[in-house]
């Protein structure tokens, strides 16, 4: 029984995830006990791990054999009618197997046996087939059958009516409820479809868990019958979990669907792989606690997709630890347009001849570093990476990866040099991309981003040696980055120039000069006469100040600007400390346009 059990369960049964241990365990036990052939105990501990979260179909058909080894025959058959219910769906296995010989010759028995081989018995099932399974039973499964879709269209990708009004009217029969979104309402129902073919079209349909799943058999059909389209499309399906592992379509489409839950999501020999408007929840799998989990995996190395388009779609990791959305994907072209990735992605090993990013949101970073990306006009414009770019590095404790998958140049990050220098050279490589494009926003973000970076790693290092060398590298890199967002913008630099001028103009307004030699006395008199209690008034005495004032402001102007610039003066037209002051920014005017004559041509330069 075992045996059989077992290769069924990698076809038939249910993944979830959410009670695993409990379930597991009690099945455990429940296998034990049938070991020891103690089936009445066998038949309590699988009858348990059917009110699970976890439950089986295997576990009602378990169940029922154990029963039926206790001579328990109205149970055996009651729990083999609910294997039934709940997809087991292997009518030759009930009929042979020698733990159900005691009920075999009962009238029960031949009646269910009969119930499933009428039961989606056509070679073609259409929508009409699937509402009508869906209504009778809590898990509905399809094998080796053509689908059909009479209501609607599967090359209108954008939806529209799709028939919805003609689809209820014709199934009235069947009382079908809708949810506020106008869905067919089958949310505590499962959906299981394998190595089916045709147009399988699913639509307007709200489930518990909706799984596809084809091997090499459908790709050897798709294979011998060239002029058939095998399609898979999903329209406005919502489901709690998905399960999709698909192998020999043409296409694989899906709008506006939705899933809270994935239990695997891979695609091998399809031609085309689409997504719009979608929401999903894609879950990083582990193994075990300090292991990492493969990612999904979208073709392979030998049968590449040939394209692959995400338009629209909010992608999130599971909320478990740590988040991070990891596809392998081998493909020969991927868009990748409008989506909004909640958490952190990588193209961990991917294989990609053309790779196309625009107007997407990666709210965490994005991982290349690992990816082989072909394509010469490589398009992703630094504007959509809002944490920028990140690489894996599996040496770290898992205590601290499973808080943070990625490394971004944090702090705490900085130590490893391999890692440092793999994400110095991921943005060096982008930063060419961008320059060699033309798309100098772009080039300049990411070098901001870059030279952040490498600051952070200049601190790090003058704080464990503190030495005058390291200091002096540190302290210069932060006044690239203030003066001129460290050689990116020449512009900046002529604000913070304009700002310096200033500044030492107000100095310049209290020391004497040459080129002002009466204007501080005239300011003396001026304020003195202003201060003064006399018949004349206020007025006329604050304008000749506020004149005055103006006067020497614009010669004291004139001597900050020459001595920044360091245009020259004979000798210094200004004594005591101002002509210190004087000295002193000429120092610091020769050394700031030095940098700006440096980012200017920087970004005048190709």
């Amino acid at each position: 029984m075992k045996s059989l059990l077992m290769s069924l369960a990698l076809l038939l049964v249910s993944t979830t995830t959410l009670s695993a241990q409990n379930s597991d365990s009690l099945r455990l036990l429940g296998n034990r006990a049938y070991s020891s052939r103690d089936f009445a105990t066998a038949a309590s501990f699988y009858v348990e791990t059917t009110q699970t979260e976890g439950a089986e179909s295997s576990d009602y058909y378990n169940a029922a054999c154990s029963f039926a080894l206790a001579n328990n025959s109205e149970m055996a058959l009651s729990y083999l009618d609910s294997a039934f219910l709940y997809g087991f769906g292997s009518i030759p296995q009930a009929l042979a197997d020698p733990d159900l010989s005691s009920i075999r010759g009962s009238s029960q028995f031949q009646k269910i046996i009969d119930r499933e081989n009428n039961f989606l018995s056509g070679e073609v099932i259409q929508m009409k087939d699937l509402l009508r399974a869906l209504s009778e039973r809590k898990v509905v499964v399809v094998i080796d059958k053509r689908i059909e879709n009479e209501y609607g269209d599967w090359l209108d990708f954008d939806l529209g009516d799709f028939q919805m009004r003609k689809m209820l009217e014709e199934n009235a029969h069947l009382n079908l409820q809708l949810t506020s979104d106008s869905l067919v309402d089958f949310s505590d129902r499962k959906l299981f479809i394998y190595n089916c073919y045709g147009d399988i079209h699913l639509q307007n349909l709200k489930l518990d868990q909706l799984r596809i799943r084809s091997d090499d058999s459908q790709r050897a059909r798709n294979e011998e019958n060239l002029n058939s389209q095998d399609i898979v499309q999903l329209n406005r399906i919502q489901t709690n979990s998905i399960d999709f592992i698909a192998n020999g379509y043409n296409y694989f489409r899906m709008a506006e669907l939705k899933a809270e839950h994935t239990d695997a999501f891979g695609f091998v020999n399809v031609e085309v792989l689409a997504m719009r408007r979608s929401e999903i929840i894609l879950n990083r799998r582990f193994f075990d606690v300090g292991e990492y989990a493969t990612g999904f995996a979208i073709g392979t190395l030998e049968k590449p997709i040939q394209q692959i388009s995400f338009r629209g779609n909010t992608l999130r990791a599971t909320k478990e630890y740590p988040s991070v959305i990891p596809f392998l994907v081998n493909a020969r072209q991927v868009y990748l347009q409008d989506n909004i990735v909640e958490d952190e992605f990588t193209f961990d090993q991917s294989d990609i001849s053309r790779l196309t990013l625009t107007g997407n949101v990666f709210k965490r970073a994005v991982d290349i570093s690992d990816a082989s990306i072909t394509d010469p006009d490589l398009y992703l414009p630094f504007d959509q990476f809002m944490e920028g770019f990140g690489n894996q590095d599996n040496a770290r404790p898992w205590e601290v990866v499973k808080n943070k998958i990625l490394i971004t140049g944090e702090a705490n990050e900085l130590d490893d040099r391999e890692a440092y220098d793999k994400l110095i050279f991921t943005y060096k490589k982008m930063f060419d991309n961008y320059r060699l494009r033309g798309d100098l926003n772009s080039a300049n973000a990411c070098y901001l981003k870059l030279k952040d970076i490498m600051i952070a790693r200049d601190y790090r290092d003058f704080q464990k040696e503190r030495s005058f060398k390291l200091w002096v590298r540190y302290q210069i890199g932060v006044l690239l980055k203030i003066y001129t967002e460290s050689g990116t913008s020449p512009a900046k630099a002529i604000v913070m120039s304009f700002y310096i001028i200033l500044f030492f103009s107000i100095l310049y307004l209290f020391f004497p000069s040459e080129w002002d030699p009466i204007s501080k006395s005239k300011l003396i008199r001026q304020f003195r006469i202003l201060i003064e209690d006399n018949s004349h008034g206020y007025f006329k005495p604050f304008l000749a100040l506020m004149y005055g004032l103006a006067i020497s402001w614009v010669n004291a102007f004139a001597l900050s600007l020459n001595a920044f610039v360091t245009l020259g003066f004979g000798s210094i037209p200004t004594t005591g400390a101002g002509r210190y002051i004087c000295i002193l920014q000429g120092f610091i005017g020769w050394f700031l346009l030095s940098i700006f004559t440096v980012a200017l041509l920087n970004q005048v330069l190709p």
